[in-house]
């Protein structure tokens, strides 16, 4: 009995697929313009100079490759990135073999 109401209603109300107008309104509130705080990467240096200090041998294959992702393939190498929160996050995670220097340029 359930099936035969369904069928019923569906053969009663047509489906139609038509996008809904929306109306607009001349009064609408005039959009707030601000002006951006400066933000922290303002602050930072533009550059950091990263010196891998230790072998990364014997340690994770995921710390190996994100030496080899910064870029070095010898010890005591310097390798000059930009300040970003991706090359600060790989830094974050080898930190323990590598030394940074801020450097302004």
């Amino acid at each position: 009995m359930a099936r035969k109401k369904t069928e019923e209603v569906a053969a009663q109300e047509p489906v139609t697929h038509e996008p809904i107008a929306q109306e607009t309104t001349e009064q609408a509130a005039p959009k707030k313009t601000t002006k951006k705080k400066a933000t922290q990467s303002a602050v930072l240096p533009k550059k950091l100079r990263v010196t891998l200090v230790k072998s990364p041998i014997g340690n994770p294959t995921r710390q190996k490759l994100t030496v080899k992702a910064l870029g070095f393939n010898h010890v005591n190498e310097q390798i000059v990135h930009p300040d970003n929160a991706s090359v600060r996050g790989m830094i974050f995670k080898v930190s323990h073999l590598v030394r940074v220097e801020e450097v302004e340029e």
